[in-house]
């Protein structure tokens, strides 16, 4: 088995997160790769060099500063065949808690400790990456929308964009003094302020380049003409297939507007997320089908007159499906991608194909991350060994590939 592909007009490199694993510290980190990384590669009887996108949180980021643990993870890494491409930068803290919900959305890009967190994993990064010269972090998509009231939205945008400014000009001093090309990766979620590709579209174009290009320039006097640019090369778009198919975003919607306005893609993270025709299923408790986790799972209907509506969690979805006409509803629950139904629910698993289809029509370098973390959490009768689901995510997607 391989996970690097490459043919005359694209190149995939195709990882899977860690996210999937418990761990909060350094020392589970550590514990992850070396135990459940490795027999997972074991059972897909990859001999080549393995991929992995990891999640590491501020506590992990923050024991890195005992340069040891550094060079023990780079020398683990070297003689055991594996590589870092990617780092998970969107939940700050803890992630496999009894009760994360919106926490995971905190703090936003408007708070210093967003700033600080996500420096701390370039400069980490910057380190780690080895014989490879790029790689990207996928962060939040700015704010939870109801951490932000509306009066205050474009003060929200202001305090984000000079933190970016700021990290913008780390990552070009990573790259004109190590020649690593490293990428924050904006990843749209339901209920943010950036919930879709139009919204990171909107706030690339008015609120990043504007004011980061007046902001570089006086940094970089001497690099005005390719200012623009630089933030096209640092800023880019983490494209999660489960987050855009939820909210019922088409392939030409969203993939037409990312080149007209020639974003860059940083990674697509791969996983299905739930839907459910309404029109064989009335006035049915959906919450019975799915109880509650410690994860928000939005909830979005598409109503008859072609409305779209959107529901905080899955309970509160329950309230109010008496009262919409409905014809289907979509959740935000990353299922693994191997499999069409659910029970009830069928997965958004024609999605991922197509845009997959799309993809090896077009020329250029992709970074495929699978990032299905709900093994836990499913159903009973839903729920598989988190390793052997892997290695059948990884099959089916070979396939497609």
């Amino acid at each position: 088995m391989k996970n690097f592909f490459k043919n005359g007009f694209y190149v995939i490199d195709l990882l899977y997160c860690t996210n999937i694993h418990n761990g909060e510290f350094w020392k589970d980190i550590l514990y992850v790769l070396k135990f459940h990384s490795r027999k997972l590669r074991n059972i897909l009887l990859n001999y080549d060099a393995f991929g992995i996108g990891l999640r590491i949180s501020n506590f992990a980021v923050l024991d890195l500063n005992k340069f040891s643990y550094i060079l023990e993870l780079k020398k683990w890494l070297m003689c055991n065949n594996f590589y870092i491409k990617s780092l998970n930068g969107f939940p700050y803290g803890f992630f496999s808690s009894n009760y994360i919900k919106d926490d995971v959305y905190f703090p936003n890009w408007s708070n210093f400790n967003r700033y600080l967190y996500t420096r701390r994993l370039i400069l980490f990064f910057s380190v780690i990456l080895g014989k490879y010269n790029n790689g990207g972090i996928s962060t939040v998509p700015i704010s939870y929308k109801y951490f932000v009231y509306n009066f205050i939205y474009n003060n929200v945008y202001i305090k984000s964009v000079k933190y970016l400014c700021n990290l913008i000009i780390l990552l070009f001093n990573v790259y004109f003094n190590k020649k690593i090309l490293l990428h924050l990766d904006v990843e749209p979620e339901p209920d943010c302020v950036v919930s879709n590709t139009s919204d990171f579209i909107f706030f690339f174009k008015k609120w990043l380049i504007s004011r980061c290009e007046i902001y570089l320039v006086l940094f970089f006097p001497f690099y005005k003409k390719n200012v623009i640019f630089s933030i096209f090369d640092y800023i880019k778009i983490c494209f999660d297939f489960c987050h855009s198919a939820v909210q019922f975003e088409t392939l030409k919607q969203s993939f037409n507007s990312i080149f007209i306005f020639d974003v860059n893609f940083g990674k697509f993270q791969i996983s299905s997320a739930l839907k459910l025709d309404l029109k064989f299923y009335n006035n049915i408790n959906i919450f019975s089908y799915l109880p509650e986790t410690p994860y928000v799972h939005q909830v979005i209907g598409n109503t008859f007159y072609g409305d779209i509506i959107t529901y905080k969690d899955i309970s509160l979805s329950f309230l109010f499906l008496y009262k919409k006409n409905f014809m289907e509803y979509r959740v935000h629950y990353h299922v693994p991608i191997f499999l069409e139904f659910y029970g009830i629910f069928e997965s958004t698993q024609k999605y991922i194909i197509d845009i997959i289809n799309f993809i090896k029509n077009k020329k250029g370098n992709f970074l495929f991350e699978i990032e299905t973390y709900t093994f836990d959490i499913l159903p009973c009768y839903l729920k598989l060994n988190v390793l052997y689901s892997l290695k059948r995510e990884y099959e089916w997607l070979l396939k497609k590939l």
